[in-house]
C-alpha cells in the first residue's frame, strides 16, 4: 500500500513588508513638508498680525473723525488716515459743511475726490445722489444726469434708485420733456417695492405734470393818490381852548325840524 503524499502547508499570500506609497512619499519629501508648514504658520501668524495693525489703524482714525470738529480737522482726518473707512466719511462730512458754507465749488471736487478715493466705501450711493443735487443747484443738469442714470442702473444703490428716478424726471420736466418726466416717475413708484419713502413725492411730482399751467394775469392797478384837503383856520374858542388846554364840549345837534301841519 503506497504511503500518503504529505500536505504542504505553504502561506496563501505574501504580506509584503515594504512601506507603502504614501509612506515613501513622507519619507522623501520629509523636508519639503516640514517647511510648508511653517510657512502656513508663519503667513496665519502674518494675517493676524496685519488684521491686528488694520482694526487698530480703523479704530485710530474713527477716534480722530469723533473728535473733529471744523472743515480743516476734517481734512486733517482724510489726509492723515487715507484709505481707511473713516477718511471717506471725513471727506462726505467736509463736502457737506463746505457746501453750508458757499464754498460750492470746493464741495463738488470734495465729492469727487471720495468717489475717487473710496470705491468701496458704504456711503459710496449717498456720495453720488449728494454729487448728483449739487450739480443740478449749480445748473449742470447733463452732469447731474449722468451720475444719477449710473446710481439707477446700480443693483447695488437699489435703496436709492427712486430719488435717482425722480431727479433725472426733475431734470428732463425742467427741459421740457414731460413724456421723459413721467416715465421716470413711474419707475420711481415702481422701485418703491424695494426702497420706502419716495412713491409719494413720485405721485406728486406726476400731478403737477397734469395740472393745468397757471393763466398769467395783470396785477391790479394802484389806487390813485388822494389829493391833501386844505386845513380849516381854527376858531377864537378852539384856539383858546388849545392854549389852555381844556377840551370844547361836545357840539349840540340841531333840532330835527317839525313836519308842517
Amino acid at each position: 500500500m503506497a504511503s500518503p503524499q504529505s500536505e504542504s502547508h505553504s502561506p496563501l499570500a505574501e504580506i509584503p513588508q515594504a512601506p507603502g506609497a504614501f509612506e515613501q512619499f513622507l519619507d522623501r519629501n520629509q523636508k519639503s513638508i516640514a517647511a510648508l508648514a511653517v510657512l502656513v504658520v508663519l503667513a496665519a501668524i502674518a494675517f493676524v498680525v496685519m488684521r491686528g495693525i488694520n482694526e487698530s489703524k480703523e479704530t485710530a482714525a474713527a477716534h480722530a473723525l469723533f473728535m473733529a470738529d471744523d472743515a480743516e480737522a476734517l481734512q486733517k482726518v482724510a489726509d492723515d488716515h487715507a484709505g481707511s473707512r473713516a477718511a471717506g466719511s471725513a471727506l462726505l462730512l467736509l463736502a457737506e459743511r463746505q457746501w453750508k458754507d458757499g464754498e460750492k465749488d470746493k464741495s463738488i471736487e470734495t465729492l469727487r475726490a471720495f468717489l475717487a478715493d473710496h470705491p468701496s466705501h458704504p456711503a459710496l450711493g449717498t456720495a453720488r445722489a449728494s454729487l448728483g443735487s449739487k450739480l443740478m443747484a449749480q445748473g449742470s443738469n447733463d452732469a447731474a444726469a449722468e451720475i444719477f442714470r449710473t446710481l439707477a442702473e446700480d443693483p447695488a444703490q437699489s435703496f436709492i434708485a427712486p430719488f435717482a428716478s425722480i431727479s433725472l424726471g426733475d431734470i428732463a420736466r425742467e427741459g421740457g420733456d414731460k413724456s421723459a418726466a413721467r416715465e421716470y416717475y413711474s419707475s420711481a413708484k415702481a422701485e418703491e417695492q424695494t426702497a420706502g419713502g419716495f412713491s409719494q413725492v413720485a405721485t406728486d411730482r406726476i400731478a403737477m405734470l397734469d395740472a393745468d399751467p397757471p393763466v398769467a394775469v395783470d396785477p391790479p392797478a394802484p389806487p390813485a393818490p388822494q389829493e391833501p384837503t386844505a386845513p380849516t383856520e381854527p376858531t377864537p374858542a378852539s384856539a383858546n381852548a388849545a392854549e389852555t388846554g381844556t377840551a370844547l364840549p361836545a357840539p349840540v345837534p340841531a333840532p330835527a325840524a317839525e313836519e308842517s301841519r
